[in-house]
C-alpha cells in the first residue's frame, strides 16, 4: 500500500512549490507507483523535487514543477542525478533578474 508515499510526496511538492496538487488523482498515483516499482524511494522523490525547485522556481520553467513532469519515467532518474551548484544557481538567478544580460 503506497498511500503514505503518495501523500508524503505530494505534500512535500506542494510545500516547496506553493501549489495544491492532490495525492488522490489516478495519474499522480500511477506515476508514483511506477517509480516505486523501479526501486526509487521516498528520499529520491524528495531529492527530485528539491533539485527541480532549486533550478526552476522563479524561471519560465516553474510551470513544470508538477507531478506529470517531475515523476515521468523518461526524466525522473536524470532529475535525481543532477548535480546542482547552489552558489552558481544563486549567481545565475541574480544575473538573470538583475541585469540586461541574456542567459
Amino acid at each position: 500500500d503506497n498511500k503514505h508515499i503518495y501523500s508524503s510526496v505530494i505534500d512535500y511538492l506542494n510545500k516547496k512549490t506553493g501549489k495544491a496538487y492532490k495525492s488522490t488523482t489516478k495519474k499522480t498515483r500511477s506515476l508514483v507507483d511506477a517509480r516505486v516499482k523501479e526501486g526509487f524511494t521516498l528520499e529520491d522523490f524528495y531529492k527530485v523535487i528539491d533539485n527541480k525547485t532549486l533550478t526552476w522556481k522563479g524561471t519560465k520553467w516553474e510551470k513544470y514543477l508538477r507531478p506529470s513532469t517531475l515523476f515521468n519515467g523518461d526524466k525522473f532518474e536524470g532529475y535525481l542525478n543532477e548535480s546542482i551548484d547552489i552558489e552558481e544557481k544563486g549567481e545565475i538567478t541574480a544575473n538573470w533578474r538583475g541585469s540586461d544580460k541574456r542567459l
